[in-house]
């Protein structure tokens, strides 16, 4: 064993300068002050180390103070006989204490760096506090330690300046020895040989059989470096390869997926191996060939090739299993074997063989199915849910579709199943409920609502033939078309899936959504039976109720009938009713002047006519109805007539029975003649009777009870002597003295009362005619005033509306003047009263122009409704005074009496501007001649009074229009619309019923 000697001590002092001999080991250094470098007495590969040092300029300056130190042969090394030193070195030190510190106190560590060479002393801070090297000889057996110091290091003893300190064993060196043994006459030199064998287990060849005679059904593996090989040192001869099977028949594990037939092992002659298809279940040696496995021989490159598809064990649809659609089959291991054949150049030889069944993967394939086809639609209508709609094929969707390699499964190929769940978008009509969605244990997809009540049903066959079966009506949005259709509002809500499942059992599915491929089209509601008044006869004739009220009240019954269809409300009320309006209109006919009178339509008139729905149910409705009419068209506002009942529907049957409570009654305008008296006082005119009665009507001869008797009194005034006419407030007496101007209220008088020709042809003062100067009076009266006296105090009780005046001996200069005596009856239409019923009274002078007067020569004549009452020969003249002739608009006055002149007679409207130039103001309504809505006189300007004139006035006849109570005709026509649940109309339908 080699013995390490260490010859002396390496001493370094710390003090400034060289210190040698006793007092130390120093070799100078110096620092480099722009570099830092240390360079000097050090071995060059210490000075290398140290300058690969980072080191600060304090470190730097104290080297440079305290120099370093070397000690040449300071270790030595004696190896044995038969050793050799290799290395001499630091033994390695890592972080170890020295048992020495700093002069700050800190702990000093050394740890062995670059490979031995050095030793680092740093303290606990890592900064280094001094660097120690070794620098062994060629032969390793001597070496000169070096060593530097970067900081001071504490001394025990502060008395003694040159007190030592050192490492003790803790740094220390270390020799490397080896030694040689001879064993040449141990070896022996043999012949060489080959050498093969096997390493790993070579590379997977894997065919697809989705691409059976394509390129994925061959691949192809390269085994030669799993068959690691030397031919020695005899020289390379040749490597060769050969597959083998245990024996020709040999069961490969596989089955032809077509025949299902198991798939059987043969070497051919080639020395490829085959899987032939077996026949009835033994070996067939001629087999079809379901794979080829062969061998280049030189290469080790296997090739694997499928031809026909094999079954594979775990059916899938290509995600569940994973890759179920690529599940590998492969051979058991020892099945195929692959043996290299080693040969060198002087003939020996070596084989390794390599079990490669199980290298060998035969992926499945899967059956394919897309959903690109047409999808059918299937449409059922809500009008007869006896009739499904379908089976319609949807399996003309799934298209393209196959089996792939494996082929389709016998003999079900692809199956068919729905889903659906959710909102359908669908109303129950009968309910308002939503429809919704869910699969039933049998397949069949359900449109329920709350409760489990089916809407509808929709199922699947197993050839892909579907069915629609509806059984309640759905609400649809066009009210307008009882043929509209709706459909699911998405065609996700169902999904048609179809599964094809293959040779081998794996499947694959193809979804289409068809939510929108059924269609339900509307039900609309139909009229089964025309409106037909008198069922038997003409269809339409209108229905006949008699104008009377009876107890029970009178009533008619005609056909009107409908079907209201499948969407059938749940219930009936208020806004739930199969009549989607019934709308009543009309007139009245019997009421003069009108021909008819139509049914009022403004509120402010009591219109429009009101039908109500009082009741309905499944099986029948009853509507009360009522309507207002104007009962006296002639006069200028209207006044209200009702008439009303009840009309009533019987579904089941198809007929209506109407029924009146309230009749219709109005008034009629009678035009009362002078020339058609009924009776006077006098009888005659012997005696010239200042006052003459004449009785025009008798209302005992009507069975109306309102109806009055109608009188007219007739006075008349003159001028004689100077006594000038005049006014005053009952025309009656003396005239207000000196007053000649009209104001309303006045009426015309005279201090003279003159005889009156009052008979059936005549109507004048003091002889048959009215002339200059005299005034003829008429007022009227319920009940006769008799004719003791005139006194005009005694206040009329009649009323006309109209006056038509006829004269004999109209020329073209012919004129007059008339003052009207009106009175507004108040709120009840009756004389006395109070309040709103109050009466008032009035008067209006008249001026009537010759042109005004209606002759034989005017176009078209008398006027209707006059036309056949009077009669005008070629001298003979009219003129018509209506309501609207002296009513303004807002105002309600009608006759009670009238004053006729035939000229102002010297009266005038008041004087415009007293005590100057006399100019009149017009006060008289200038009367336009016609009649009816288009003869009103007011809007027109007012007139002057006619001045005095000459001409004479032959009244042959004055007719005066009184109201009658009369019981009109109602004309009712009832527009009906029905609908269903979901708002379906039919078209208007007429119920005519004429009330007589």
């Amino acid at each position: 064993m080699a013995t390490i000697n260490i010859i002396g001590d390496l001493v370094l002092d710390q003090s400034a300068g060289v210190q040698t001999g006793a007092d130390g080991d120093d070799v100078a250094i110096s620092v480099d002050a722009i570099t830092g470098d240390i360079s000097g007495g050090l071995d060059t590969a210490f000075l290398a180390y140290l300058n690969g040092l980072t080191l600060s300029a304090a470190q730097l300056a104290f080297a440079d103070t305290a120099e370093a130190a070397s000690q040449i042969g300071l270790v030595t090394v004696s190896p044995a006989a038969g050793e050799n030193v290799v290395e001499l070195e630091f033994a390695p030190l890592n972080h170890a204490s020295s048992g020495l510190f700093t002069l700050d106190n800190e702990e000093i560590f050394l740890t062995t760096v670059q490979d031995g060479s050095a030793v680092e002393a740093r303290d606990f801070n890592g900064d280094l506090v001094a660097a120690f090297y070794i620098i062994p000889n060629t032969e390793h057996t001597s070496a000169t330690v070096q060593m530097i110091t970067f900081e001071g290091i504490a001394h025990p003893d502060p008395l003694n300046p040159d007190d030592q300190v050192d490492f003790s064993d803790i740094l220390k060196v270390r020799a490397l020895v080896e030694t040689s043994t001879p064993i040449g006459d141990h070896i022996n030199v043999d012949d060489d040989g080959p050498d093969v064998n096997t390493n790993g287990a070579g590379p997977d060849l894997t065919v697809d059989e989705s691409f059976l005679g394509g390129a994925g059904a061959t691949t192809t593996g390269n085994f030669l470096a799993n068959f690691p090989n030397s031919f020695g040192t005899d020289g390379p001869g040749t490597l060769t390869f050969a597959l083998g099977i245990p024996a020709d028949a040999t069961d490969s594990g596989f089955t032809d997926t077509a025949s299902q037939e198991h798939i059987f092992l043969y070497q051919e002659l080639n020395g490829s191996i085959t899987g032939r298809v077996g026949d009835g279940g033994a070996a067939d040696a001629n087999g079809a060939i379901a794979f080829t496995v062969s061998v280049n021989t030189t290469t080790a490159v296997v090739t694997l090739t499928q031809s026909l598809a094999m079954v594979h064990n775990v059916p899938g649809n290509g995600t569940v299993p994973p890759g179920s659609y690529d599940e590998a089959i492969s051979l058991a291991a020892t099945l195929i074997t692959l043996t290299a054949h080693s040969e060198d150049a002087d003939g020996d030889d070596d084989f390794a063989t390599l079990n490669i069944g199980d290298n060998l993967f035969f992926k499945d394939d899967g059956p394919s199915i897309s959903a690109n086809g047409t999808v059918p639609t299937v449409t059922v209508d809500e009008t007869n849910f006896a009739n499904n709609a379908g089976p319609t094929s949807f399996a003309g969707i799934f298209m393209p579709q196959s089996g792939g390699a494996d082929g389709a499964a016998s003999p079900v190929e692809i199956t068919y199943a729905l889903a659906a769940s959710g909102a359908s978008g669908l109303t129950d009509t009968l309910t308002g409920l939503s429809v919704g969605l869910s699969v039933d244990a049998n397949g069949a997809v359900l449109g329920t609502i709350t409760g489990g009540i089916e809407v509808f049903r929709i199922s699947i066959a197993a050839n892909g033939d579907v069915t629609l079966d509806q059984s309640r009506a759905v609400l649809h949005a066009n009210a307008a078309d009882p043929n509209d259709t709706r459909t699911l509002t998405s065609a996700s809500l169902i999904q048609l899936t179809a599964t094809i499942t293959d040779g081998d059992g794996d499947t694959a599915q193809a979804t289409a959504n068809i939510g929108t491929s059924f269609v339900f089209t509307d039900d609309g509601p139909t009229i089964t039976k025309a409106f037909d008044g008198v069922p038997g006869g003409a269809v339409g004739d209108h229905e006949t109720l008699s104008n009377v009220l009876t107890n029970p009240n009178q009533s008619a019954s005609g056909d009107f009938g409908f079907n209201i269809g499948n969407d059938k409300f749940a219930t009936y009320n208020a806004t739930h009713s199969d009549f989607a309006s019934i709308a009543l209109s009309g007139y009245v006919t019997g009421l003069v002047p009108a021909t008819s009178t139509p049914f009022e339509t403004l509120p402010a008139n009591g219109g429009p006519p009101v039908v109500t729905l009082v009741s309905e149910s499944a099986t029948g409705a009853l509507f009360n109805w009522s309507a207002v009419y104007d009962a006296n068209p002639d006069v200028a506002n209207v006044q209200p007539g009702t008439i009303a009942g009840t009309l009533s529907f019987n579904k089941t049957d198809g007929t209506y029975t109407i029924t009146l409570s309230d009749t219709a009654d109005g008034f009629t305008k009678d035009l009362l003649h002078t020339s058609e008296l009924l009776s006077k006082q006098p009888v005659g005119n012997t005696g010239h009777p200042n006052v003459v009665v004449e009785k025009l009507f008798d209302a005992s001869t009507t069975p109306e009870q309102t109806d009055k008797d109608f009188f007219v009194q007739f006075t008349g005034n003159s001028n004689p002597n100077g006594s000038p006419f005049g006014f005053n407030l009952t025309g009656d007496g003396s005239p207000t003295p000196g007053d000649t101007f009209f104001n309303p209220h006045d009426q015309i008088t005279s201090n003279f009362e003159d005889w009156v020709s009052a008979t059936q042809t005549t109507n004048g003062v003091a002889g048959d005619t009215i002339q200059k100067g005299e005034a003829l009076t008429l007022r009227f009266f319920e009940t006769s005033p008799g004719i003791l006296t005139d006194d005009g105090h005694i206040a009329p009780t009649q009323t006309a509306n109209d006056m038509a005046i006829e004269f004999d001996g109209i020329g073209n200069s012919e004129d007059l003047m008339l003052l009207l005596n009106l009175v507004n009856l108040g709120s009840d239409g009756a004389f006395g009263g109070s309040g709103t019923a109050t009466d008032t009274f009035t008067t209006k002078a008249m001026y009537v122009e010759n042109q005004d007067i209606y002759k034989a020569s005017t176009p078209g004549g008398v006027p209707s409704p006059y036309t056949n009452e009077f009669s005008l020969d070629n001298n003979d003249g009219l003129v018509v005074v209506e309501r609207n002739d002296y009513n303004a608009a807002g105002e309600n006055w009608v006759l009670q009496g009238a004053q006729i002149m035939q000229s102002g007679n010297g009266l005038t409207g008041p004087d415009t501007v007293p005590g100057g130039v006399f100019v009149e103001t017009p006060t008289a309504i200038n009367l336009q001649k016609g009649v009816g809505t288009n003869g009103g006189s007011t809007t027109f300007a007012l007139q002057n009074w006619d001045p005095t004139d000459n001409d004479v006035l032959k009244i042959t006849d004055i007719a005066f229009t009184a109201t009658q109570t009369v019981t009109p005709d109602a004309h009712l026509a009832f527009d009906v619309v029905i609908h269903d649940a979901d708002g379906d109309v039919t078209g208007h339908n007429s119920i005519l019923v004429d009330v007589v």
